[in-house]
């Protein structure tokens, strides 16, 4: 059994540490570096980045328990940092915005 505790990689916290202050995702980091350091090995790949956040994102199975509303939102940014949102919107909030007004 191996009892290390899971830790964040350099080349993950060298990642995390470009992003500004505001979206630096410090509680996923802290509760989950697992999902943390596969995010950043995941970057190369926009496609498979893209399933994996989905898969964070939304319960494909029906049993999950699902993450701490802070988490959710750091997720939340970092796909969109990372991956984008449709229209060139900044982020997921100005896309429901604009939705709405439609």
């Amino acid at each position: 059994m191996n009892d290390t505790v899971p830790h964040l990689k350099p080349e993950a916290e060298s990642f995390y540490k470009t992003l500004p202050p505001d979206d630096y995702p410090k509680t996923l980091i802290a509760t989950y570096p697992r999902i943390a350091n596969q995010i950043v090995a995941l970057m190369g790949d926009k496609a498979s980045l893209a399933k994996y956040f989905e898969g964070l994102l939304a319960d494909q199975r029906g049993s999950r328990q699902g993450f701490d509303f802070s988490i959710l939102v750091e997720i939340q940014n970092l796909f969109d940092h990372m991956v984008g949102i449709p229209g060139g919107f900044s982020n997921t909030n100005s896309l429901l915005h604009s939705l709405l007004k439609k």
